[in-house]
Order: structure tokens, then C-alpha cells, then sequence
């Protein structure tokens, strides 16, 4: 006896939710995260948005003895360094150690941190370019204002005026600031803080404690 012919076209694929519902879904879920692990393991158009979520509230804690690992681990993995919101770099106290921090590596960094939101340097120290002489006025550049943050902290990172010569350099990188605190137990002089002043990018709002030393 002869079979009968399937009706209609089989479905030879498994079906793919659109991409507007996943991350629907992700965001309703975004408090939850045994489901928001479940759900990456259930296909790879989930892992995007899940993971999103999972490192959303994560701080990054950069200190001494972990930054080279840091830095080598955002030029090799491939998916990691783009869920990164919230980096610290400092140990938060100036006995543990200081962290060096220069513009050109920071610059490359920060471009592959593609999601930060939040940076905070604790007890860092702003270094200047080899062979950099005095401060520059490069900050005034709009070319080179690439990042937006919501906020920037910067305890304690500037024992000199030509350290916070340095620091107006770094504020020449970022586009707008969201909050700036920025606190400092130095004096410092007229012309560094002219120049920091004039570095500053956009600023919703700032907190501010340096103490500013008066020409004799």
C-alpha cells in the first residue's frame, strides 16, 4: 500500500528567535542570574546579552600585582574585556604600591574595554610619554576626545604640579564625564591647576578636594 506524501514543506532548521525578543527577554531577566546562566546555555544568539548581564555590576580590580595580567588578558581574549563596565585601578592604599599609568597604553585599553562605564584610579601615578617634555596642550584637540564615561574617580593620584600636568593629558581622552570626583591631599600650583581646569571634558557634576597652594 502506498504511503501518503508528507503535507507541505518539512522544517529542516531549527528555528531562530528574532534578536529584538532575546534581548527582551535578557532584560526582563537581568536580576536573575541562574536564569540569565541558563538561558546563555540554550544558544548562541543568547550569549551576547546574557553576558552583558552577568558582568554588568562586576568590578574590575586592578592593583600592582595583577595589572600586566590585566593588560595582556584585554589584548588576547576575545569576548571578556567587552562586558568590562567598572574598572578600579589602585590597591587603595599608598603601602601596597603605586601603579605607573601612562597615556599611550591607557589609550589602547580603554578601546578595548568598548562598554566602560565607571573608572576609578586609586593611589595611581599619572606618569607622562617617554620623552614627553612639559605639559601639552593637546586636550584642546576634539579629535582626540574618544571616551564617554558616567563617572571618573581619581584619589590621590598626584603628588607634584608636573603629575598633575600629567592628568591633564589623561582628561584630553575622554569626551564627557557623567561625575568627576577627584580628590588630592597635595598643594598645587596656579599654572597646573589652570591647565587641569582647562583640560576637563563636559561634566554633569563634580566633587572636588585639592588644595590649591597661593602664590608668595
Amino acid at each position: 500500500m502506498a504511503r501518503d506524501k508528507p503535507q507541505g514543506p518539512r522544517c529542516t532548521r531549527e528555528a531562530i528567535l528574532p534578536q529584538e525578543l532575546i534581548d527582551y527577554v535578557m532584560d526582563f531577566l537581568h536580576d536573575d542570574r541562574a536564569s540569565l546562566r541558563v538561558c546563555t546555555l540554550v544558544s548562541h544568539t543568547w550569549l551576547p546579552a546574557g553576558r552583558l548581564h552577568l558582568f554588568s555590576d562586576h568590578l574590575v580590580r586592578v592593583g600592582a600585582a595583577n595589572v600586566f595580567d590585566f593588560l595582556r588578558w584585554s589584548r588576547s581574549c576575545e569576548f571578556g574585556p567587552q562586558y568590562v563596565r567598572s574598572v578600579r585601578f589602585g590597591e587603595g592604599s599608598p603601602r601596597t604600591g603605586y601603579i605607573p599609568v601612562t597615556k599611550t597604553p591607557f589609550i589602547d585599553l580603554l578601546a578595548r574595554l568598548t562598554h566602560i562605564e565607571h573608572l576609578a584610579f586609586t593611589y595611581v601615578r599619572f606618569e607622562s610619554e617617554e620623552g614627553a617634555g612639559g605639559p601639552s596642550e593637546s586636550h584642546n584637540d576634539p579629535t582626540t576626545r574618544r571616551f564617554a564615561l558616567k563617572t571618573l574617580t581619581i584619589l590621590d593620584g598626584c603628588d607634584t604640579d608636573s603629575r598633575f600636568f600629567n592628568l591633564a593629558t589623561f582628561f584630553g581622552i575622554f569626551r564627557s564625564v557623567g561625575r568627576l570626583d577627584i580628590r588630592s591631599t597635595k598643594n598645587i600650583g596656579v599654572e597646573a591647576m589652570t591647565l587641569l581646569a582647562r583640560a576637563l571634558p563636559p561634566i554633569d557634576g563634580v566633587h572636588s578636594v585639592v588644595r590649591h597652594r597661593q602664590q608668595s
